[in-house]
């Protein structure tokens, strides 16, 4: 289905959605139960929606959520979406147990910071998207059956947003882990109209991998595992740290100084191909600090011996090189191996 004809098909819906009497929520008790983080995405889901059409001819749209870091340490978590009706689209949120916030939106119409409210802890709020919209939590617990199968705990949001011609409703189902799968919207000479439900994901494999982690992490095995990782054993120094064997076909370890304040660094860079990408370092410092006394914005303290401070800096920001999308396991993959930096510092020690 072209843009356009999707376009106007859109449009279509909105002028014909119902006008709407007034919504009945669930209680303040039941949505101050809820932990509204929880209906989010979770970080590397990949999701593809089908978007219907009343003539039978129907659309896919795609999207990705990515979490990032910036400069001061802060994580910027994003959904990027391709197919929809304004090509590329980038959606920036803040999430919390408590609310999730549109805070930036950036595609083919528009680049600019947002304030929307998408869901809340609250029975009923004002979303701030500028139609005079109100959202409403009008249940909870609900199990949801789409294309990619069932869902369990999902919440109903029903939104109502004024215009002249009207009150319009358009009711949204979340999903723990997976965000939004089913919107429907109603329409005033059809009734109730699915619009899109969420066709695939891969949830499933991300929760198996989680399983499996939280398995080996509980037990006897991961220490062993541990053990018989890679250690880097640094002589000038007198360090140690050990890391997933699996790292030592990606990264390159390098003596360097780029830290002004520092001494020297130890720089662990993942390369592959054109990439070149520096992963953490472990910084010293020729003074002695206490863990209590350490203050640094951008490092954490791992240790002081011989009169040195040791502490180890985290990659904030990516190269160009690899957030072209043909790298974007690449870039998966330096995530999790940030994620996976306790290793690292709890085995940091001196010989």
């Amino acid at each position: 289905m072209g843009k356009f004809k999707v376009f106007i098909f859109f449009i279509s819906i909105l002028s014909l959605l119902t006008s709407c009497s007034s919504t009945e929520t669930v209680s303040s008790k039941e949505a101050d139960k809820l932990v509204i983080s929880d209906y989010f995405p979770q970080v590397g889901l990949e999701r593809s929606y089908i978007q219907y059409g009343t003539t039978g001819e129907n659309t896919t749209v795609n999207d990705i959520v990515v979490s990032e870091t910036d400069a001061s340490g802060k994580e910027m978590i994003y959904i990027k979406e391709a197919g929809s009706l304004a090509g590329e689209k980038i959606t920036q949120y803040e999430v919390n147990n408590d609310s999730i916030r549109v805070v930036y939106l950036m595609n083919a119409l528009k680049n600019e910071e947002a304030d929307v409210i998408e869901l809340t802890a609250q029975p009923e709020w004002k979303t701030g998207d500028g139609d005079d919209s109100v959202s409403y939590l009008t249940e909870t617990g609900l199990d949801i059956e789409v294309p990619a199968g069932m869902f369990n705990h999902c919440i109903e949001v029903t939104n109502i947003a004024k215009s002249k011609s009207g009150e319009h409703k358009v009711v949204k189902y979340y999903a723990p882990k997976a965000g939004l799968i089913k919107t429907v919207f109603y329409l005033e000479d059809e009734g109730e109209f699915v619009f899109s439900e969420l066709q695939t994901s891969n949830l499933d494999r991300i929760n198996a991998e989680e399983k499996q982690l939280d398995e080996n992490s509980d037990s006897p095995s991961s220490e062993q595992t541990l053990t018989n990782g890679s250690t880097y054993r640094n002589n000038e120094y007198g360090f140690v740290f050990t890391y997933p064997s699996e790292w030592d076909q990606y990264i390159k370890i390098s003596e360097g100084s780029w830290a002004g304040d520092a001494e020297a660094t130890i720089d662990i860079n993942y390369i592959e191909d054109k990439i070149d990408q520096n992963v953490f370092s472990i910084v010293v410092f020729d003074y002695v600090a206490e863990e209590e006394q350490w203050d640094h914005p951008m490092m954490r303290y791992l240790a002081a011996n011989n009169g040195k401070t040791f502490a180890i800096s985290v990659a904030v920001e990516p190269s160009e090189e690899l957030l072209k999308p043909e790298n974007e396991k690449k870039l998966k993959y330096i995530q999790e191996m940030i994620a996976n930096l306790e290793i690292v510092e709890d085995s940091f020690r001196f010989e």
